[in-house]
């Protein structure tokens, strides 16, 4: 599956543009604060109903002065001849991995960070896991509200009867695809460096529990505690993702390259799992990623996306890689195609 044709009005600072994508290799060239960053953001919001850079407010996706924005593309999803309508339909039908730059912080920053690109990469997998998750996320903040207003103990019981349910099947989801995914991580990451450097992502969830009942009982036994801080503070959705680099940990001690190089293993390792889990490539949106590497991560991260995928890419100048591109000049929210064209980049 590939991205053919885009249109776009008043997103952002675009006023109007209409693209059709030739190919599977795009890059979009220019200085910064032109809108290429505004494009990969639109099919971002396209083909996964949320962007990568606000998350759930859109008012700041609105060009200024307007009152709404339109995003219009080609694409129809159909499913053993039945197209899809609803959100649970489309969930994993076409999926994108974004890579962007100050993604540092996905290793370097808070848990959730880390928590939101799990739940994302499982939620294309597993729609069942999606709905426990929504569940779940919905009971907490009804929890929550209780504790804070020093609700009935006895009200609290009863949702965390049902809630639990939801919470170890959180638990058991992201224990079963972490397993894999680590994996691949390390295949990635031994790639990436030439073997030079070990390094390991791991589950850590916030309790051990083996059962409802078992996660049903340590919200009783922290209630108090709960109550104190006005918030549940044990669960699922405390879990973490910790990171190594030669047994290093990489939140608090590794460089700034090697932070980077872990991101990269990270989204490359989701590419793979997704594209073996659905039987499709998932689109890839690299944004502006470039200026943060050298030539030999470069050169090894284009060397690790697997041929036939389709990928956006922005830049400030053209990239260093042998291929043949179809180039986009973006000046001022405009898009002006230049050419099909080969990149070629001296082997290192």
């Amino acid at each position: 599956m590939r991205i053919e044709s885009i249109k776009l009005q008043n997103f952002r600072n675009i006023e109007w543009a209409e693209l059709t994508l030739s190919g599977r290799q795009h890059f979009f060239v220019g200085p910064n604060a032109q809108g290429k960053t505004n494009l990969l953001e639109a099919v971002g919001l396209i083909t996964a109903l949320r962007s990568f850079r606000t998350y759930q407010d859109f008012s700041p996706l609105i060009r200024t002065g307007e009152q709404e924005a339109r995003l219009h593309h080609s694409r129809h999803v159909f499913l053993d001849g039945q197209k899809l309508r609803s959100w649970a339909d489309f969930l994993g039908k076409f999926v994108t991995v974004v890579f962007a730059s100050g993604d540092r912080q996905w290793v370097a920053g808070a848990p959730g960070l880390r928590r939101k690109w799990l739940d994302t990469t499982i939620s294309c997998l597993d729609p069942e896991y999606f709905e426990a998750l929504r569940r779940y996320s919905k009971a907490l903040v009804a929890r929550n509200r209780l504790l804070k207003t020093k609700g009935s103990a006895d009200v609290l019981q009863s949702m965390d009867r049902v809630m639990a349910k939801d919470g170890l099947v959180i638990i058991q989801a992201r224990t079963q695809h972490m397993h894999r995914l680590a994996e691949l991580f390390l295949e990635v990451y031994l790639q990436l460096t030439d073997g030079r450097e070990q390094a390991i992502m791991a589950y850590a969830p916030d309790t051990q529990v083996q059962s409802v009942q078992e996660l049903e009982d340590l919200w009783q036994k922290h209630l108090s505690r709960d109550f104190l801080y006005g918030q549940t503070q044990k669960g699922p959705h405390r879990d973490d993702l910790v990171f190594e680099i030669n047994a290093t940990a990489v939140r608090d001690f590794a460089s700034e390259g090697q932070q980077r190089s872990a991101v990269l293993a990270m989204r490359l390792a989701q590419m793979r799992y997704m594209h073996a889990k659905l039987g499709i490539a998932p689109v890839l949106l690299a944004d502006d990623i470039l200026n943060e590497l050298d030539q030999t991560r470069e050169q090894r991260f284009w060397s690790l996306i697997p041929q036939g995928t389709q990928l956006l890419a922005t830049a400030t100048e053209l990239p260093r890689s042998d291929c043949v591109a179809q180039l986009w000049d973006v000046c001022a929210g405009r898009f002006d195609l230049r050419a099909l064209q080969p990149i070629m980049t001296a082997a290192l």
